[in-house]
């Protein structure tokens, strides 16, 4: 693996070729490349790898992040891409596809001075993290 603390990912889409098949869920919209939910019954989360939309943080203590989507078949995805273009781009990729995640603290290291907040869950204790 050529990402520090990345994950891949293979799948083989159906013949229909619907990417919906993998199960992903792109719903924010600061951070199009963010993995919000892997349905269980998607081929991504059948391969197990991720097998869950969240992991541990590496730049903010452990703290629970998604999953960004960096790389489809070895084909670099712009990290300011949209949601909408996040999916443009895995149905021009084939029926193979090999994907490649990171967690989203890196991510945004990556992608320079946005702040990346997850949509997901808010964290309730944000304010008191910010004072210690």
């Amino acid at each position: 693996m050529r990402v520090a603390h990345g994950m891949m990912s293979y799948a083989r889409l159906s013949s229909s070729g619907k990417v919906e098949e993998l199960g992903l869920e792109f719903n924010n919209a600061n951070f199009g490349i963010e993995v919000t939910a892997i349905k269980k019954e998607g081929i991504v989360a059948r391969s197990g790898q991720p097998g869950r939309f969240q992991t541990p943080g590496i730049t903010n203590g452990g703290l629970l992040v998604s999953w960004g989507l960096i790389e489809i078949n070895c084909t670099p995805v712009n990290l300011r891409a949209s949601s909408q273009e996040v999916w443009n781009a895995l149905r021009k990729s084939g029926q193979e596809l090999a994907l490649v995640f990171i967690p989203m603290d890196i991510a945004q290291i990556f992608r320079g001075n946005d702040k990346y907040t997850t949509q997901l869950d808010e964290d309730p204790l944000e304010a008191v993290y910010d004072q210690i």
